[in-house]
């Protein structure tokens, strides 16, 4: 239907750095938080967003994604591939965005359909432009 605007759901996949993702994507986006940690869902409970408890090895992931892009930021590399490796099988997500910490995962993840989002470059891209461009 024209001018019918789809409501942009977000599954964030981690443990507290996702959460904290999940508090800021929040606002203006529908925001669900997987996580394997169940103190981080827990602490979850009040937020502007739901939180649910997921064994990433043992769950089948497409459940909890219904057609939403798929931000996979957990704290480990491996557990970001497991993820991003069951997501894309599935075919459930729109699109899937990993943040990835160690830049010697990099060629892991080559055959699998998602954006890596390097830690490091993102980090420095808005460190650089908190601080504006370096003195000449």
């Amino acid at each position: 239907m024209q001018g019918e605007t789809r409501d942009p759901t977000v599954a964030v996949f981690g443990g507290r750095a996702a959460k904290g993702l999940a508090m800021r994507l929040s606002s203006g986006r529908t925001v669900r938080l997987l996580s394997a940690d169940r103190s981080v869902v827990e602490s979850s409970r009040s937020a502007p967003f739901e939180a649910r408890h997921v064994d990433y090895r043992s769950a089948n992931l497409s459940e909890h994604v219904a057609d939403a892009a798929a931000i996979v930021a957990p704290d480990r590399d491996r557990i970001g591939l497991l993820v991003a490796q069951k997501l894309a099988a599935s075919g459930a997500a729109d699109r899937i965005l990993v943040r990835l910490n160690d830049p010697e995962y990099e060629a892991a993840f080559e055959d699998i359909d998602c954006e890596l989002l390097d830690f490091g470059s993102v980090l420095h891209e808005t460190v650089e432009s908190s601080l504006g461009p370096p003195p000449a």
